[in-house]
């Protein structure tokens, strides 16, 4: 991983629990990774993220393999960005 300049979120850390409890629901085990951490120290962001990809997930009518270029195309924006 190259270089965080956003401190993740830790465990225990002050975060809304119906948005943590949504995050971890769409993680295996509920275990979160290293971009929820991240984007859970601003939680609108983490929220729209979420929301995004339970959209991308559930609604779209494509294949597979789409909404996971999909997914990958949006996150390979916000890695680019400057946080």
């Amino acid at each position: 991983m190259s270089q965080v300049r956003v401190t993740p979120w830790q465990d225990g850390e002050q975060a809304p629990a119906e948005l943590l409890a949504e995050m971890q629901g769409r993680r295996p085990n509920g275990e979160l990774i290293g971009i929820d951490r991240v984007l859970l120290k601003s939680f609108p962001l983490a929220k729209g993220w979420n929301e995004l990809l339970g959209r991308v997930r559930a609604n779209f009518g494509l294949s597979l393999e789409y909404r996971e270029l999909i997914m990958l195309r949006v996150g390979s924006g916000i890695k680019q960005s400057r946080f």
